[in-house]
């Protein structure tokens, strides 16, 4: 008899043996963890006093094998048996969206209503066309969900969307120094407000003006060496394009073409604005839960700290507990799909962002 087997088999009789409880899930239901900081414990027998078998990162999935007394489930994880509290648990429904989720229109006639509200009596923004794909950002009330289409965000009726493509891996705990490089490569994009106005960057979609922002405000925000001011015309500020070129290469992995594209005025070589001196950065990121998707590939769901105010890299560090203990305000929650490469979360050398969502 393997020990899997036997591990299973005297699991079951011991919640055979306990008393009859309402469940909360069935045998076969696949779960994911929800609701805490970092990771719940997969113990030995329903106690929190018991023996610690594993850990289950947050958003980590495991599979119910029953009910338990003392508010646990039993569960399998990764091929090990054990308890969990089932307060941490929610069931994974067919077609759950998450933050981030390409989604598609179905089950309509022609189209679905982009509205300001969640109500179908709310301002008309836009009309999705049935098959058409939308950025999924958050569930909203009166079954509507937040979405960004076009480059705007709005609310539609969920009940007419499914995923097409949804970023789920295996979770991880990510140690002290994956936690901190994850926070500080996005934190690259939280503090200039990347993608605030349209919802969402895409690598597979061309925006050389997406890329020309980004790495002009990189550069003002982290190489003010590289800024030049003056009197040009009607503009008091300028960059030289090979600065902006360079951090887009970097973080973004890939190289403006048209460098007319953004609205920065380009010309001779520089880039051009009128500077009032009233940059303020944006917050900094704080990873919730991190997934590998292989390939190099890792979804990061985070929130945003310290809006407005500038903050050292030294808060990266802070866990998800320790950034809500710190700050009482959230200025907004995201999903980032990150590629590091040849590399590794330790070491941030050649990490470029792939894709990028934010809700506010």
């Amino acid at each position: 008899m393997s020990k899997r087997f036997l591990s299973l088999t005297l699991a079951l009789l011991f919640v055979l043996a306990a008393p009859s409880l309402a469940a909360a899930f069935s045998a076969g239901d696949t779960v994911r963890v929800v609701n805490c900081n970092e990771y719940i414990t997969l113990r030995e027998t329903p106690s929190t006093k018991a023996a610690e078998l594993d850990r289950l990162p947050l958003h980590a999935e495991a599979q119910v094998i029953a009910p338990a007394e003392n508010g646990f489930t039993l569960v399998e994880y990764q091929n090990r048996a054990g308890y969990v509290l089932t307060k941490y648990l929610e069931k994974v429904e067919t077609g759950a969206m998450a933050t981030g989720d390409i989604v598609r229109v179905v089950n309509c006639n022609e189209y679905i209503t982009l509205r300001e509200e969640a109500s179908t009596k709310a301002a008309e923004l836009d009309r999705l066309p049935l098959g058409d794909c939308a950025n999924f950002l958050s569930h909203a009330e009166n079954g509507f969900a937040y979405v960004e289409y076009g480059g705007q965000t709005g609310y539609v009726l969920e009940k007419y969307l499914e995923v097409l493509e949804g970023y789920h891996g295996t979770a991880i705990i990510p140690s002290d120094s994956q936690r901190y490089n994850v926070n500080v490569f996005l934190s690259n994009f939280t503090e200039q407000y990347f993608a605030w106005s349209e919802g969402c960057y895409d690598s597979s979609v061309p925006d050389d003006s997406a890329l020309i922002v980004f790495g002009i405000n990189h550069v003002w925000f982290n190489q003010q060496g590289h800024i030049e001011s003056g009197e040009w015309g009607e503009d008091n500020t300028r960059l030289e394009a090979k600065w902006a070129v360079e951090a887009a290469q970097k973080y973004l992995g890939r190289t403006p073409t048209d460098l007319y594209a953004s609205y920065f005025p380009y010309k001779n070589g520089y880039f051009y604005w009128q500077e009032t001196g009233g940059h303020v950065p944006g917050g900094f990121a704080c990873l919730e839960s991190l997934e590998d998707l292989g390939g190099g590939l890792y979804a990061v769901r985070f929130r945003s700290y310290d809006d407005g105010n500038f903050w050292e890299n030294s808060v990266c560090y802070l866990t998800p507990a320790q950034a809500a203990a710190k700050y009482n305000w959230v200025s907004c929650t995201g999903f980032a799909l990150i590629d590091v490469g040849t590399g590794s979360l330790e070491n941030r050398t050649g990490w470029t962002l792939e894709r990028f969502v934010i809700d506010r």
